[in-house]
C-alpha cells in the first residue's frame, strides 16, 4: 500500500535516483545499502558521502538548456528521491537540510578550485509571442523539415504542435500535462477532448458541433479548459476546481481560436472525448513527452 500510494511520476524519479546512487557507490567503492545506524554513529561521513554523490550527479545531469552544466543545488531533489526509497526500507538518512548545507560547502570548495564560471549555466530564453509567431510562419511556409519530416500545417503533427505552442502562451501549463510521461496511465494524466467545453453566448456546451464552433463571435464567446493533474497539483484538487478561461478573438495568437480549429479539423464526439488526447496524434493518442519535446525544441 505504501508503494501504491506513490505517484507514478514520483516512483519513476525514485527508481532513477536509486540507479544513480548504486552507480556512484560502485565507482566510489562503498556499500549502497545504507543503514540507520550509520546515520547515528557516523553523521559527518554519511553527509559527505551523500553530498558528494549529488556533486557527481550534477556533472552527469542534462541541463534544461542542453548546454553547459546543470545547477548543482537543483540536484538536491535527487537526494529527496533517494531518501524516499530508503524510508520504504525503514532506513533513516540524514535530514535534507544538513545534506543541503554540506552540498553548499562542497560547491564552495569546488568554486575555489575551479572558478565560479564553471558552474554558470546558459539560461533558457522564455517563449515569447514573437517566438510563437515565427513558429506559425515556419509552419505556414511549409518549406522546412522538423525531426526529418516536412513541417507544414497540412501535416497533423505540425498542426497539433503549433496549436499547443499558441495555446500555451495563455495556458502556461507544463508540457507534461499535454503528453504521456513515464508512469502516466490514462487520459486522467493529460488534456483530453472532454477537458474542453464551449461557452457560446452564455450557454455551456460540453460536446459542441462543428456549426457551434464556427459560430463563435469575437469578444463574446469563450473556450473553457479543465486542468488535469500536474506536478504541482497531483490530484487536481487545488487548481482543477475552476476551468482556464480562454476568450475568443480573431487573432493569430488566440488560444481559443486554435483550439476551435483543432476541434473542427479533427472532430471527436460523445464518450470518445474522454479518451482522446487534446494534443494527440492522428489516432487520438498522446505523444510521448520525449517525442513532443523533440518537435518543440
Amino acid at each position: 500500500a505504501r508503494v501504491d500510494g506513490i505517484n507514478p511520476r514520483t516512483a519513476s524519479k525514485d527508481a532513477f535516483a536509486l540507479r544513480e546512487w548504486e552507480a556512484y557507490a560502485e565507482i566510489a567503492g562503498f556499500d549502497p545499502n545504507l543503514r540507520s545506524e550509520w546515520t547515528k554513529r557516523f553523521p559527518e561521513r554519511e553527509n559527505i558521502k551523500l553530498a558528494s554523490w549529488l556533486l557527481w550527479r550534477a556533472q552527469r545531469a542534462i541541463p534544461r538548456s542542453r548546454k553547459g552544466a546543470a545547477k548543482p543545488m537543483s540536484i538536491h531533489q535527487n537526494y529527496l528521491a533517494l531518501r524516499r526509497v530508503m524510508r520504504l526500507r525503514n532506513v533513516e538518512l540524514p535530514i535534507p537540510g544538513v545534506v543541503r548545507e554540506t552540498l553548499r560547502g562542497l560547491i564552495r570548495r569546488f568554486i575555489r578550485r575551479y572558478g565560479i564560471e564553471t558552474l554558470r549555466p546558459k539560461r533558457v530564453e522564455p517563449v515569447t509571442p514573437a517566438i510563437v509567431k515565427k513558429v506559425i510562419d515556419l509552419a505556414r511556409r511549409g518549406d522546412q523539415k522538423v525531426c526529418g519530416k516536412p513541417w507544414s500545417l497540412e501535416d497533423h503533427t505540425c498542426f497539433v504542435v503549433t496549436t499547443w505552442e499558441v495555446a500555451n502562451l495563455s495556458l502556461g501549463t507544463r508540457k507534461g500535462e499535454s503528453t504521456k510521461l513515464p508512469g502516466d496511465v490514462d487520459a486522467n494524466d493529460w488534456f483530453n477532448r472532454a477537458s474542453v467545453t464551449l461557452d457560446l453566448n452564455g450557454r455551456t456546451i460540453v460536446d459542441p458541433t462543428e456549426e457551434e464552433w464556427l459560430s463563435m463571435m469575437d469578444g463574446r464567446d469563450k473556450t473553457l479548459l479543465a486542468p488535469r493533474g500536474s506536478k504541482c497539483d497531483q490530484w487536481g484538487t487545488c487548481h482543477g476546481t475552476e476551468p482556464i478561461i480562454l476568450p475568443y478573438h480573431d487573432d493569430e495568437l488566440n488560444a481559443a481560436k486554435w483550439i476551435r480549429d483543432l476541434e473542427v479539423r479533427v472532430p471527436v464526439h460523445g464518450e470518445a472525448r474522454k479518451h482522446t488526447a487534446l494534443f494527440g496524434d492522428e489516432q487520438g493518442r498522446p505523444y510521448s513527452d520525449a517525442t513532443f519535446a523533440a518537435y518543440i525544441t
